[in-house]
């Protein structure tokens, strides 16, 4: 629903023990090596900071990808995490902050910011930024056109709240249908769910669930769904994981893959129409003794 191209709002260092450059330096080693487009916009924040960003993850080791929670590594023997709020409530350092810093992030989530938080290994979080996206131009019309054609919409992501409730707002999706702060097996239950509730209420006719997204973190819903799609400038694994892959990130081209979709179902009932009527008709021709083999063969030449 989201263009993908994160932009720093605001990044703050914590307590007085680190300074802002060196906190920014911890950052740019831990997310040097992460292809989220949070760590890309966190990296080109450091670097328009003065910060030497290539030597600053040469200086890490161990960089390791903490799955829907953010990411870890060694820098010069401490250890550095970044990441969204549950990965600090993980590691027992959260409840640590202060309420003035907590009133700042506060803020920042109100008002649709992806909250983020770093820490160094004895000194605990050291720093908080706050990145937004913008929605994608098309991504209202899309929704409301899925609606209007019965396609229940849902948004699943690992993004907070707030955040989430706002891009809602702005696209048409009602806040009951709104899942935030998802971790990938979270979307993967999810998605699970739904497709055990929606046989259950479409007994005679099985509802399909498609699961459209772009992130790592999509890999598991986009396989269990029963029609996954990735957009085409996501992450290579949910492109691996998905049925169908758009050519870009337009969401309009998921409605024309929804469109060949009902065509081809079309076609495919009328081929069983034709077919079971020349059948038909035939047999009774066989059967009133007006039958010959040359209206066999001409009825097999048209299926050839």
């Amino acid at each position: 629903m989201t263009e993908g191209n994160f932009s720093l709002d605001v990044f703050e260092a914590i307590g007085s023990q680190l300074s802002r450059s060196e906190v920014l330096e911890y950052l740019a080693a831990v997310e040097g090596s992460a292809s989220h487009p949070i760590a890309s916009a966190l990296v080109s924040a450091a670097k328009n900071e003065g910060i030497d960003v290539k030597k600053a993850y040469l200086d890490g080791r161990e960089h390791t990808n903490i799955e829907g929670l953010g990411v870890s590594a060694i820098v010069r023997g401490l250890t550095i995490h970044a990441g969204n709020i549950k990965l600090f409530q993980r590691l027992r350092l959260y409840d640590d902050l202060s309420s003035s810093v907590l009133q700042e992030t506060e803020k920042w989530k109100s008002q649709g910011g992806s909250l983020g938080f770093i820490s160094v290994s004895g000194y605990g979080i050291v720093g908080y930024y706050s990145v937004s996206d913008k929605i994608r131009s098309e991504a209202k019309s899309v929704v409301s056109a899925l609606r209007k054609s019965g396609i229940t919409v849902c948004m699943l992501t690992g993004d907070n709240n707030e955040a989430a409730q706002m891009i809602g707002e702005q696209i048409g999706i009602d806040s009951d249908s709104i899942k935030s702060s998802l971790l990938p097996q979270e979307k993967l239950d999810i998605i699970r769910k739904m497709k055990e509730d929606y046989g259950k209420v479409h007994r005679f006719r099985r509802g399909l669930v498609l699961m459209c997204g772009d992130g790592v973190n999509d890999s598991p819903a986009l396989a269990t769904a029963d029609v996954g799609v990735s957009m085409g400038k996501g992450a290579a694994l949910a492109l691996e994981s998905s049925d169908i892959t758009l050519m870009d990130s337009n969401l309009e081209k998921l409605l024309y893959s929804l469109d060949i979709g009902n065509r081809v179902r079309m076609v495919i009932l009328q081929n069983i129409i034709f077919s079971v009527v020349a059948k038909a008709v035939v047999a009774g021709l066989v059967f009133a003794g007006l039958g010959s083999l040359w209206l066999a063969i001409c009825k097999c030449s048209y299926y050839v």
